[in-house]
């Protein structure tokens, strides 16, 4: 009888090797940019108006979420410079 040899790996879950520096990237960042813009052309026209209120009041804090997100991304690029 041999005693069972556990692997090195066996008790890293994976994720070791997918972790970036960079949890929000550029392409993220821009995404929210182009939403914002979006959003703020709706508040150009009644009808548009309307249609954003509608969007904002099904989505509490979701335009604070993105202003959280922007500003998590500009301190993690201070960080990594």
């Amino acid at each position: 009888m041999a005693p069972i040899r556990v692997p090195v790996h066996a008790t890293q879950s994976g994720e070791e090797n997918t972790w970036s520096p960079l949890l929000i990237t550029k392409m993220e960042v821009e995404r929210i940019e182009r939403f914002r813009r979006y959003m703020d052309s709706l508040g150009e026209s009644p009808t548009g108006r309307k249609h954003r209120d509608s969007l904002l009041a099904l989505s509490h804090g979701l335009m604070d979420s993105l202003r959280m997100i922007e500003t998590l991304y500009q301190l993690q690029t201070l960080k990594n410079k």
